[in-house]
This record gives C-alpha cells, sequence and structure tokens, in this order.
C-alpha cells in the first residue's frame, strides 16, 4: 500500500516538445562545429609551426648560407656580389649568421610560436570556409 502512495507522487514521465528536441539539435550542432573549427586550428598551428622551426635548417644551406659562410655558386653568393660590403644588421647578415651558427632557442622559440598562431587562425578560417 505505501508503495503504490509513492508512486502516486512520482512525476510522469517528461516528453520534450518539438521546440525543445529543436533547441538540442542545434545546440548539438554547434559543439560539433566549434570542434571542427578546434580541430582545424590546432592542425593548422602543429603543420605550420613545425614547417616555420624546421625551415631555416632545410632553406638557409639550400640557398647557399653554409657553416663556413657563403658557399660558392650559390644564390647567396650571387646576392652578396651585388651587395659588395655586407653591412652589419642587415638581411644578409642575419642569414649569413643563422647559417653559419644556427638559430638560438629564443629565436627558434619565437619563430615557433609564432607561426603557430598564425597556423591556428588560417585552420580556423579554413574550417569556417568549409563548413
Amino acid at each position: 500500500y505505501r508503495y503504490l502512495e509513492r508512486m502516486s507522487t512520482v512525476a510522469p514521465p517528461y516528453y520534450p516538445d518539438e521546440a525543445k528536441i529543436k533547441e538540442f539539435k542545434l545546440s548539438e550542432e554547434m559543439a560539433s562545429e566549434a570542434l571542427y573549427y578546434a580541430a582545424t586550428a590546432v592542425g593548422g598551428a602543429a603543420i605550420v609551426g613545425t614547417v616555420a622551426v624546421a625551415a631555416p635548417y632545410v632553406l638557409l644551406p639550400v640557398l647557399g648560407f653554409g657553416g663556413g659562410g657563403v658557399v660558392a655558386g650559390t644564390v647567396a653568393a650571387g646576392w652578396q656580389a651585388t651587395i659588395g660590403n655586407v653591412a652589419a644588421g642587415s638581411l644578409f647578415a642575419a642569414l649569413q649568421s643563422a647559417g653559419a651558427a644556427g638559430l638560438s632557442w629564443g629565436t627558434t622559440a619565437a619563430v615557433g610560436a609564432t607561426a603557430s598562431a598564425v597556423g591556428a587562425a588560417a585552420g580556423a578560417a579554413g574550417g569556417a570556409a568549409l563548413a
């Protein structure tokens, strides 16, 4: 008998109306879209950041900025021939220094962080355009 009394006080099953169902589906779609944007942003940051950090170690030797200085017969040698005396602090001097000694940890970190931010923005924008 007490069991039946308790059962009569329990709320009836809840059946959401159409508006609630539509609201839930919309919020589910928005969450899925936000996850897609986040994934494309993270992917863009990882790709662009990695390429930007690795690029100097690949491109500088290819251009002719080597460990022993400018390599004869390369793009860097041709550029240096047009400059003559290289001014301290110029772009050529910075590339020559990076080719000879490598990049400092601070520079590498700054390049990686900046490129990752750019990659994240590009990835999110690309994800928004594809969505």
